[in-house]
């Protein structure tokens, strides 16, 4: 897991900031809060892997794919400013 908390400058006006995501499979989850109060920005990430084996069948492959590909489209996302 990962959290960042930044505070940004008086000047800068925070638009918009990501969605708050959860999403899971049958054996990983990715839950992502971020939040602005004032002039600070908490990001937090959790990101979970409970695969069983060191081996995993295509089936295990093809739903990491779909949840990945759902990650990164949400560390994509940015955050806009003015």
């Amino acid at each position: 897991s990962e959290e960042h908390v930044i505070e940004v400058p008086r000047k800068m006006k925070v638009i918009s900031v990501p969605k708050d995501m959860s999403v899971s499979s049958s054996v990983q989850s990715y839950k992502a809060r971020y939040a602005m109060k004032g002039r600070t920005l908490t990001a937090q990430r959790e990101f979970i892997d409970s695969t069983p084996t060191a081996v995993c069948s295509v089936a295990t492959v093809a739903e990491y794919g779909k949840l990945g590909d759902k990650v990164t489209e949400n560390l994509k996302t940015p955050v806009l400013y003015r």
